[in-house]
């Protein structure tokens, strides 16, 4: 048993980095991507503002708009720097209101339409895991449940499954609680139901969560091979429609004299 828990927590951590590594590079293309842009809206952009007003010249609409948002994120990166430390203090801080934080942005991450799916299927990876390691141990189901829950790592499901707990012993089959909550993927509920029919809950567990495993392999590995020409293309894109935009009214005095 302490060799299938030893398994079961390299598993757990294989998921981890398989997702880190995979995201490592997309995120900080993004991060350097969108500081240069920053920095172009915040200390570029005043600079040809003052040199527009002197020379008096008609500006057209794309260069309003960028002056535009140039000004508002002049007026609101103090606010932002202040919501980045509380998420930054949320995501370090044990107490109440910090659960509360972390919970709202667990949720919302998993609204999303790409991020949301990997993050489940992680997620549940490594639920299914955990609960089979502890069900082929011999340990009642309802037992169970309670250390798969802190086994998550994830705050939206270490509450669902606590849901799940408590619907099991009211006595509720496991499928069914599964299904209620709408976070578990199809699959995996009707293995469980399979499971829970025949009596090899822990193995069509088990035998889940290598499915899952696999299919995030093949889901981190198109993310990453398409996140990376995307968000230089956009990216540059911005970048390169705000240098046009602020070059424009200098092309058209060019013409006029």
């Amino acid at each position: 048993m302490m060799e299938r828990l030893s398994q079961t927590l390299e598993k757990n951590e294989a998921l981890r980095s398989k997702i880190r590594s995979a995201l490592m590079y997309p995120a900080a293309v993004m991060l350097m991507s969108l500081g240069i842009l920053a920095l172009i809206l915040i200390w570029v952009v005043p600079v040809f503002e003052e040199v527009f007003q002197s020379l008096g010249a008609e500006l057209p609409w794309s260069t309003q708009l960028v002056m535009r948002l140039s000004e508002a994120l002049v007026l609101a990166w103090p606010a932002a720097l202040f919501m980045l430390a509380l998420l930054i203090w949320g995501a370090q801080h044990p107490g109440p209101q910090a659960t509360q934080i972390r919970l709202g942005v667990s949720r919302w991450l998993l609204d999303w339409p790409v991020l949301g799916p990997l993050i489940t299927t992680a997620v549940v990876a490594r639920w299914s895991q955990t609960l089979s390691a502890l069900l082929s141990a011999g340990v009642p189901l309802t037992e169970a449940l309670g250390p798969t829950a802190q086994a998550c790592d994830h705050p939206v499901f270490f509450g669902v499954t606590l849901q799940l707990q408590r619907r099991v012993i009211q006595g509720s089959s496991l499928n069914e609680a599964m299904q209620q909550t709408g976070r578990f993927p199809t699959m995996i509920v009707q293995l469980c139901a399979t499971g829970e029919d025949t009596g090899a809950l822990d193995s069509l567990l088990d035998r889940a969560g290598g499915l899952m495993s696999t299919e995030l392999d093949d889901q981190v590995n198109g993310l990453t091979s398409l996140l990376e020409p995307v968000i230089i293309v956009v990216l540059g894109g911005f970048i390169g429609a705000i240098l046009v935009a602020m070059y424009l009214p200098i092309f058209g005095l060019g013409q006029i004299f």
